[in-house]
């Protein structure tokens, strides 16, 4: 009998985008295994986090704990953390992380990618991999019939390198780790474009990922467009104009050049510091000095448990996202559904409509930013608009839309490759 198409393995290191997509192939019933590196599916995991004191299970160690995919049964998750141990926990417990960090992560995707291979692809029609660590695994599921889908999840490095250097001659002395990794990221490089050859399909979350693939040559006959979703957990929202305070700004998610930061403290610089108040969630990636200069305005919490981010949805008036370069930014969804105008740029990747949810601005333009900020602050009208429009916009980018999305772009591409699976497949002694 035909088996159902594609049958997929995923693999995946890390917790990306909270497994968002070998939970929607499981819940599209196309999901033959997930791959990963550390999940608390393990029970050897597990184990450890019992028996770790709280004193200890602190920081990135607590972020690693966190890690669960309760919508996967445990028999379809396997954990492969041996495999990638030491870039792993040189990851965890390096607090300045001096070490070139894109030759980690060479190491611990090819790595991870051997450790996939060996353990066999079962009797799965095809692999889905994620931008740079998926060359070996394409390699192999080519070799044996198998079809390939990346997931490409943001602009590629090629580009994003360049717009990087761009960052830090505008902003010397932000970056926390200064280019200094020339053959590294060279490296980093062609696995990709080695990837973007050996896959069959490759998902993007938004046109500006799309685009900048083609601007590197790669045929638009491969691309195809999945946004995500909103994944946050259900919450119940109160929203109040904000017209007899100041208007609470939020920034969520990595404070680095790539995500705009250095614009957010040129706009505050524009601002009556009475009426706005400014809060940043998540890691800190620029340098003592500037992480000073961006404290005069901003109110910075570091990491927080994911758990949080409710308290800090609710604390906010609107979310202030001004990146450079993204795949499809699920913060500015998350926001959304929370209720807040969102102001972003095109190259968020965000489904957001100017002036309908929130404001598009150009990127590095802290004087829109600032006009932005100041009209929301100025009419409660206007603000409570675009709050009503933000939770009405959620609907069709929740995380049902994006499993059928993500299932019916597989499914399409596995019938158009049809002829290539119904020869025998190879199979190797780890399939089993």
């Amino acid at each position: 009998m035909e088996r159902p198409f594609p049958n997929t393995i995923v693999c995946q290191l890390g917790a990306r985008r909270h497994y968002a997509v070998p939970v929607a192939l499981h819940q599209a019933g196309l999901l033959e295994r997930l791959y990963t590196d550390f999940c608390m599916s393990d029970p050897l995991l597990r184990g450890l986090r019992r028996v770790t004191p709280s004193r200890l299970a602190r920081g990135r160690l607590s972020q690693l704990f966190t890690r669960e995919v309760h919508e996967i049964p445990a028999e379809k998750v396997e954990c492969l953390w041996r495999s990638t141990l030491g870039n792993s926990w040189s990851a965890l417990t390096s607090r300045k992380q001096q070490a070139d960090a894109y030759a980690r992560y060479c190491r611990r995707n090819t790595s991870f990618g051997n450790a996939v291979v060996r353990h066999g692809f079962g009797s799965a029609d095809a692999v889905y991999g994620f931008n740079g660590a998926a060359v070996e695994v394409f390699e192999a599921a080519r070799s044996q019939g198998r079809l390939r889908f990346l997931d490409q999840t943001i602009a590629p490095l090629k580009s994003m390198a360049a717009l990087l250097e761009d960052e830090r001659q505008r902003w010397p002395n932000w970056d926390l780790q200064p280019a200094k990794r020339t053959e590294s990221v060279a490296r980093m490089i062609d696995r990709e474009q080695a990837e973007w050859e050996l896959a069959d399909v490759i998902i993007c979350g938004s046109e500006f990922v799309a685009d900048s693939l083609t601007d590197e040559g790669v045929s638009s006959e491969k691309l195809k467009i999945v946004r995500w979703g909103n994944h946050l957990d259900s919450h119940e929202y109160h929203r109040e104009s904000p017209s007899n305070r100041p208007l609470h700004v939020l920034i969520a998610g990595t404070l680095e050049l790539r995500k705009g930061i250095p614009y957010v403290v040129e706009a505050a610089r524009h601002l009556p510091k009475e009426q706005f108040e400014f809060r940043a969630v998540g890691p800190i990636r620029f340098t003592p000095d500037a992480t000073s200069r961006l404290q005069e305005h901003v109110e910075l919490l570091g990491a927080v448990p994911r758990s949080e981010m409710p308290t800090h949805y609710e604390w906010a008036d609107v979310l202030l996202h001004p990146s450079l370069a993204e795949g499809s930014a699920n913060v500015c969804y998350e926001a959304l559904a929370a209720g807040l105008p969102v102001i972003t740029t095109a190259n968020s990747g965000s489904t957001l409509i100017d002036g309908v949810q929130g404001f598009v601005v150009p990127v590095r333009d802290a004087e829109s930013i600032a006009r932005r900020l100041m009209q929301l602050a100025s009419d409660s009208e206007l603000w409570l608009e675009l709050s009503r429009q933000a939770r009405e916009s959620v609907g069709h980018i929740n995380s049902m839309s994006y499993s059928s999305q993500l299932a019916s772009a597989l499914s399409g591409a596995s019938r158009s490759n049809r002829d290539s699976l119904t020869r025998p497949l190879v199979h190797n002694a780890a399939d089993g």
